[in-house]
């Protein structure tokens, strides 16, 4: 069987904007009539929230209750390193929840991605064997006029790769423009992946950027609910690149940083 995985997906409401169908059941539906199989999962609510075990505890149950229309749902948790409490926090969402890997939000949470508090949690995700996911860019800074908000810089990406080391890593919400700047890390280290959740660019970006790097180092990536997956998914679907390289982007990559972890339950 085809293996589909969104790699960015998430449940709850996006403050700046109402958007409809944003529960489990509604992404199950969504994703499985597509032909997925399986989606990383986080919620939106924890980003903004001060403590945000309630709503990582919220999801967990969530998922646990699904209607497994997908196989597999993999949580990974919404992780603010600026706060004191963070490790706390992580080492028991491991274990009370089951959570399988890290997410950052640098733009709302207010560090750089060259912090040191950055460094320290690479430190404990090793120790966890949890692989983490950078939000470099989630929507339009107009959007959230109301807050001081800021995308990664695109010069930040190369050194925080660098400093990584082996570490597996996923990088989402980079334009097209963008990988260009980071090609030479990317090609260095076969650990990274970047999603597709906001490369835009032409109908035949995916073949612009064969030419730049290997787009085994792609996932998908839909951003649901702000973003929907149809447009991308036609987007690969009728690129003129090998289906092997197709299969990849759509799968097959992403199981290599995801590999036999946790699926949404208590370990």
């Amino acid at each position: 069987m085809t293996t589909w995985i969104d790699a960015n997906a998430w449940s709850g409401q996006f403050p700046f904007r109402r958007i409809a169908g944003t529960t489990v059941e509604e992404l199950e539906r969504k994703l499985s009539r597509l032909g997925f199989t399986g989606a990383v999962l986080s919620p939106l609510e924890a980003i903004f929230q001060e403590d945000s075990y309630g709503a990582e505890e919220a999801l967990c149950h969530d998922i646990q209750g699904r209607t497994e229309q997908l196989q597999d749902v993999w949580h990974f948790k919404v992780v603010n390193p600026a706060c004191n409490w963070w490790e706390r926090d992580l080492r028991k969402s491991v274990e009370a929840l089951g959570v399988s890997g890290i997410r950052l939000c640098p733009t709302f949470h207010g560090y750089q991605l060259a912090d040191a508090c950055v460094a320290d949690l690479l430190v404990a995700a090793g120790e966890l064997n949890l692989p983490v996911q950078v939000m470099c860019k989630m929507q339009d800074w107009r959007i959230e006029w109301m807050m001081a908000t800021s995308d990664v810089e695109i010069d930040q990406v190369g050194p925080f790769l660098e400093g990584a080391g082996d570490h597996p890593l996923i990088l989402s919400g980079l334009h097209t423009t963008d990988l260009r700047g980071v090609s030479k890390q990317l090609a260095e280290r076969s650990n990274v992946l970047v999603d597709t959740s906001r490369l835009k660019g032409s109908w035949r970006t995916l073949e612009k950027l064969a030419e730049t790097i290997s787009l085994d180092r792609l996932c998908f990536g839909s951003l649901w609910p702000i973003n929907l997956p149809d447009c991308p998914l036609a987007q690969i679907g009728a690129a003129d690149i090998p289906q092997l390289q197709k299969d990849a982007i759509m799968g097959s990559s992403i199981m290599r940083i995801l590999g036999n972890g946790p699926k949404g339950g208590p370990a």
